[in-house]
């Protein structure tokens, strides 16, 4: 089990190689907030994959959280395949609950998937369910994006 801050960039660094290296522009992610403007929707879903990596580096350095499992499904999966399957889950994850004890749920799939930049990656039925775990665990997307 990886456990260092080295460990953890070593295994992003992995990760993000699965859709070959970064460009200038996904090393520096545009916010969330940010509207997909003239993106192709596989350029969005590679921009994607690599926010998930970040999602991955920032809970082991924001908030101690090694989210092994999520690596390991971003390496099986890639980065949409895995957000379909964690929101389409009945219950929530055993890394969503870490991360709502460490107070953090900013750094979730739910959370991410819908902001106004990724929402369109995703069915309206599975924006409603990351909205509504989210809103069932305490936040409400509304009052960030």
């Amino acid at each position: 089990m990886a456990g260092t801050s080295e460990d953890v960039e070593a295994l992003a660094n992995k990760l993000a190689a699965l859709f070959g290296e970064p460009s200038e522009v996904e090393q520096k992610l545009p916010s969330p907030t940010e509207p997909a403007k003239d993106l192709s929707r596989e350029d969005l879903e590679r921009e994607f994959h690599f926010a998930l990596v970040d999602l991955y580096r920032r809970s082991a350095s924001e908030a101690g959280y090694n989210a092994t499992r999520f690596a390991q499904m971003i390496a099986n999966r890639g980065g949409l395949d895995t957000a379909h399957y964690l929101i389409q889950a009945k219950t929530a994850s055993d890394g969503y609950m870490t991360l709502w004890e460490k107070g953090r749920l900013d750094l979730s799939v739910e959370f991410l998937a819908v902001s106004p930049r990724y929402r369109s990656l995703f069915s309206p039925s599975e924006v409603r369910s990351a909205t509504r775990r989210l809103q069932d665990w305490g936040m409400d997307p509304k009052d960030y994006y």
